[in-house]
């Protein structure tokens, strides 16, 4: 810097700037004395200041400083980029030198502008548009005879046009159905289409809802001519030329000239895009172009949403991929490393392995850190092993520096989510269920395939050294290159309340009754607000706050980290929540936070300090929230982790509802679900605290599943675009229904009558017409589950009775506790224990003067058995459906009978049999006013077995006699013939022995502890001795 270039600054000044100068070096030497000249003529006071430090301005505003920078030389923002950057050097080292104290000046990011979607040019096509979209209509409202290729051109614009297929690919999913008639789903035509991407065959599964002139075109087409050419073998460069090929032929022939023609396939797409951009939020336009992957429910889910049987035992057909082409070692890049340093600052840190070793030295370190621990399957000793390995494959081994990436990859990851859990103890569901939460929220596609094959080499190291189970590798960590598999299925709200009973209803109880409570808020949790499983289940108390408005707060702590900063998130649980699960979630709160105050034990809200549990194990709750899952859908794929999948497309599709209407013929069959839907909006305005329209739906799910951007969500966890993008598309982009009826080739009476009764009655017509066979599909009726609100169930009520008694007396939970849990009052838990006892003060005629009523017996922590208050449950299958009914009819027989029943109870207790029989008469009479008592209350007669026996000693004739004898004297009939059997114990059975009756299964004509069960808890529950 000579001594021109100084003139202007004053004395303090000259050093400070020649220190910059020398600090940046001569890249910024220009930009330096261009700054200098541009301060001493901007005529800011800040400006002057910054030259020769006479007069401080009351406000030192650098954002305004530097904008005019940027203002002032808008074709050359590097320039000014360099300026801004020699200005915060100034004033640092001004600082520095105590000549001024100001505020240090943000450097803006030099980044390129993202790419418009409105620009000049592609507005200027918009008139194209309305010209190619006029011919369609005219051709059909003027029936234009068309070529049969024009014919496919027609049905291809109008897919376009009115129903939003606008990528190549996906017209080719489209071409590839031509051959066969549309399905229908609840009224709905459509084609699922199986689409490729980068070259990869079947990456996404995405169903199509026609628009309703598409249908028509495509029934008559295929009525007429079907299509006949064989796609099978196209790649996607075929299917793009011959899709503009038959595009370009309808042009032609329907008289569109040729000036106006399309240009190429992309300029035509290009175009209808724009409409769409301008009509559709940008995410759902952005689908219909395939901008990115988002795959529709699986076939289970939506046979489940149509409420069709499932096939419990049908697999998907997948592609036989051989994953074993994962031999190779990817190498992380610099990009995996700046996302791993962003996004993983907050995971725990791993033991420093050094950087630059060999092969043999990293080898040698990974020995030393093994050496160091104790427990030989601790995830770390698990993961240096592993890394022992790779380094042991010879020449195809990777570097020392890649299998440390390797480790730190996978570890951080899995220290996460495992928590204080061993990974080898896992069974195959939770392995699976970890490395889906692993992949699916990693925002960088090419680091997920990386992690993908790692997982896949760890695995199976894992399977080969430790007999861990094997995975699913397919449908978990995908092909060896292709995109990550989408296990793409949700529970409907239905089901989900369905769940929940059956949670209620399960034998979670006889392990502590608060398990029940705590198992149903987890799966509350994991559905109502997307939750993870590691997140759920690591709750601690004080991440809930709020009295009025209760907030969930997800944030990482020692024992339970997160996967990446924007994991960390407020959660509004009176809003996302339902009434009644809010009020369950406060009282756990509240007796969590009196237990603690009481006596501390746990910060866990999942704590039961009566048990000991200072946070519910895993394997105590999440297999019986799998086996409730499955139960309630019948699709035993099922897993906790379709809870943040049914999450993330709900409420998406539930925020869209809100502003767009509820789907027509979707859920017609979910009552649950439609009711709702329909609450949508008020959901909405809940979740926004206002009632305005909004486009951040998109980006509030994302933020509500813990996502720092909606990438991830859409591809891995929304299968519901399908749906919301045909509810939008047809209430904005709906052909005349002049056009309609001119197309569907009806007596124009006709159809104008259908159509003004109805839309749909019209293209039912049209596909009955064209060839269409109405499938009467079996409602789903799954026989695990019963769920009468109506009918007052005796099994329930004696299988309550059951659990109380059973909880008093084998686990002894206070009785306060348990009339709280099941609703009862004092009288009524006294009189069922005074009942007990009554029963077990008979006594049988044998000499030990053995109980009567046998109840369980149960071994206690010291291994002595102890007798319960409660009989033998029966546990087989078929055992508990006769239980089932048996109860019933003996509970309704006691509240429309009251006199008769106690009547039979009474036999019942005066001729009870305590091994293999029910009752054992010793007169005719007795056994007469019995069986006349019992067939009142409707029993199968296929399940009654009655046995005449005998002495051991009585010879044969004369048994005959007796079996004759009884048969005479009986006042029934029953096509059961009465069978003979001799006694064993040695008691004199008379001259005509006595008669026994049992109940027994008709299939196998076993007896097992139905019949004894269910007339002692009747007894228990309904007697008063």
């Amino acid at each position: 810097m000579n001594m021109a270039e100084f003139e202007g600054l004053s004395d303090k000044t000259i050093p400070i700037w020649l220190q910059v100068q020398d600090s940046l070096g001569l890249d910024f030497n220009d930009s330096l004395l261009n700054l200098i000249q541009w301060l001493k003529t901007s005529g800011s006071l800040l400006s002057m200041y910054l030259i020769d430090v006479k007069r401080k301005p009351t406000s030192c505003d650098f954002d305004q400083l530097t904008l005019r920078i940027v203002n002032d030389q808008p074709k050359n923002l590097n320039e000014a980029y360099k300026q801004i950057t020699v200005l915060r050097h100034l004033v640092i080292k001004g600082n520095e030198s105590e000549i001024w104290d100001l505020p240090i000046p943000n450097i803006p990011i030099l980044a390129a502008r993202e790419k418009g979607i409105f620009t000049p040019k592609r507005f200027s096509s918009l008139p194209c548009y309305e010209k190619w979209r006029y011919t369609l209509d005219s051709s059909i409202l003027y029936d234009i005879s068309l070529s049969e290729e024009a014919k496919i051109g027609q049905i291809l614009v109008s897919s376009i046009v009115y129903g939003g297929l606008l990528s190549t690919s996906l017209l080719a999913g489209l071409l590839k159905m031509m051959n066969s008639l549309p399905s229908i789903f609840n009224n709905r035509a459509y084609f699922d289409l199986s689409l490729s991407w980068l070259g990869h065959q079947g990456s996404e599964s995405r169903r199509w809802f026609m628009d309703p002139l598409t249908e028509i075109l495509i029934w008559i087409k295929n009525k007429n001519q079907p299509v006949i050419v064989d796609y099978s073998t196209f790649n996607q460069t075929q299917f793009t030329k011959v899709t503009f090929k038959y595009i370009l032929s309808f042009f032609r022939e329907a008289g569109l000239g040729k000036a106006d023609h399309p240009t190429s396939i992309s300029a035509f797409l290009d175009t209808v895009s724009l409409k769409f951009d301008l009509l559709l939020p940008p995410f759902i336009s952005n689908y219909c172009q395939r901008k990115h992957l988002s795959h529709s429910i699986r076939q289970l889910g939506w046979n489940r949403i149509e409420s069709v049987d499932p096939k419990l035992n049908t697999q998907d057909i997948i592609e036989d991929i051989s994953l074993e082409r994962w031999t190779s070692s990817p190498a992380l890049n610099e990009d995996d490393f700046k996302y791993e340093k962003e996004h993983g600052e907050i995971l725990p840190k791993l033991p420093t392995l050094p950087s630059g070793l060999s092969k043999e030295a990293m080898k040698f370190e990974l020995d030393a850190k093994i050496s160091m621990l104790e427990d030989e399957n601790d995830l770390l000793i698990l993961l240096f092993e592993w890394g022992k390995s790779l380094l042991n494959r010879g020449k195809h081994s990777p570097k020392a520096d890649t299998v440390k990436g390797y480790i730190r990859l996978i570890g951080n990851r899995l220290y996460q989510c495992l928590g204080d859990e061993r990974l080898i103890d896992l069974d195959t569901g939770t392995i699976e269920d970890i490395y889906l939460e692993l992949l699916e929220d990693i925002d960088s596609k090419g680091l997920r395939k990386k992690l993908s094959q790692q997982l896949y080499s760890f695995h199976k190291f894992l399977v080969n050294n430790h007999d861990v189970a094997e995975i699913d590798y397919r449908s978990v960590l995908g092909a060896s290159y292709g995109p990550t598999p989408v296990d793409a299925n949700i529970l409907l709200i239905d089901e989900f309340n369905q769940l929940l009973q059956v949670i209620e209803d399960s034998d979670l109880i006889l392990n502590h009754p608060k398990l029940v409570t705590a198992t149903k808020l987890l799966a509350i949790l994991g559905y109502r607000c997307g939750l993870r499983r590691s997140e759920a289940l690591k709750l601690r108390l004080i991440d809930i706050y709020g009295v009025r408005d209760p907030m969930l707060l997800v944030r990482p702590f020692k024992y339970r980290r997160l996967k990446t900063a924007s994991s960390k998130r407020v959660l509004p649980l009176s809003v996302l929540l339902e009434a009644d699960e809010l009020e369950i979630l406060k009282e756990w709160l509240k007796d969590r936070k009196i237990e603690e105050e009481t006596n501390p034990f746990s910060q866990y809200l999942f704590s039961i300090p009566d048990k000991n549990y200072v946070c519910i194990s895993e394997d105590l709750v999440f297999p019986v929230i799998h086996s409730a899952m499955r139960a309630t859908t019948g699709d035993d794929s099922l897993r906790y982790h379709h809870f943040r999948h049914s999450f993330a497309s709900l409420t998406l599709l539930r925020l869209m509802v809100a502003d767009h209407g509820v789907p027509v013929g979707i859920f017609d069959h979910q009552a649950d679900t439609l009711k709702w839907l329909e609450k949508s909006k008020e959901f909405r305005d809940s979740l926004y605290s206002r009632s305005e329209l909004t486009r951040r739906h998109l980006y509030q799910v994302a933020f509500l599943l813990g996502h720092s951007s909606p990438s991830v969500t859409l591809e891995h966890y929304i299968h519901t675009l399908d749906i919301i993008s045909s509810q939008i598309i047809s209430n904005r982009f709906k052909a005349n229904k002049n056009i309609l009826i001119s197309a569907s080739k009806l007596p124009q009476s006709t159809a104008y009558r259908l159509f003004l009764d109805s839309p749909f009655k019209l293209l039912n017509k049209i596909r009955i017409v064209n060839g269409f066979v109405p499938i009467s599909h079996n409602v789903r009726i799954n026989n695990k589950i019963t769920l009468d609100c109506h009918k007052l169930s005796g099994y329930k009520i004696y299988k309550d009775a059951w659990q109380l008694l059973f909880l008093y007396s084998a686990r002894d939970i206070e009785k306060t506790d348990l009339l709280d849990r099941f609703k009862i009052t004092e009288n009524e838990f006294a009189l069922l224990i005074n009942n007990v006892n009554q029963l077990l003060s008979f006594t049988s005629k044998d000499r030990n003067s053995s109980p009567k009523f046998k109840m369980m017996k149960y071994k206690d922590k010291f291994d002595c058995y102890n007798a319960l208050l409660c009989p033998a449950r029966p546990t087989d299958g078929y055992d508990i459906e006769m239980a089932k009914e048996l109860c019933d009819r003996l509970y309704e027989f006691k509240e429309t009978n009251y006199d008769y029943y106690r009547s039979l109870m009474d036999l019942y207790i005066n001729n009870a049999w305590s091994t293999k029989y029910l009752v054992v008469f010793k007169d005719s009479k007795t056994a007469n006013n019995f069986i006349a008592l019992f067939s009142m209350l409707g029993i199968p007669e296929n399940w009654l077995k009655f046995s005449v026996i005998v002495g051991q000693s009585m010879v044969d004739n004369d048994a005959k006699k007796s079996l004759k004898a009884w048969m005479k004297q009986l006042d029934f009939s029953t096509n059961n013939p009465l069978q003979l059997t001799r006694g064993t114990d040695g008691v004199s059975m008379g001259k005509n022995g006595w008669l026994g009756f049992k109940l027994v299964d008709p299939t196998s004509g076993h007896s097992g502890l139905a019949q004894r069960y269910s007339f002692i808890m009747s007894m228990i529950c309904s007697m008063t001795f």
